[in-house]
């Protein structure tokens, strides 16, 4: 996650990896499985929701990160709407 890299430390690269590649770039839960080697779509699927349970986790830890990250998004909903 390239604007969570710089701003939460992940307790593993892999968590970055597979939250990225489904989330950021669109691949399908099969594509993820391949890419990253995993033994099946069930496990995939495992790692991918325990990845984002850490990040969750990471993110309700950090108050800079929560601060900011709720700026961002007033910011965006005023661009948008």
């Amino acid at each position: 996650m390239k604007l969570c890299d710089q701003s939460i430390e992940f307790t593993s690269l892999h968590n970055v990896e597979r939250i990225d590649s489904f989330y950021f770039e669109n691949k399908r839960l099969k594509e993820v499985m391949v890419d990253l080697k995993l033994p099946s779509m069930g496990a995939t699927k495992t790692q991918k929701d325990r990845c984002m349970k850490k990040l969750k986790a990471e993110i309700k830890s950090n108050s800079d990160f929560t601060s900011y990250l709720k700026e961002f998004l007033k910011d965006l909903a005023r661009d948008i709407g």
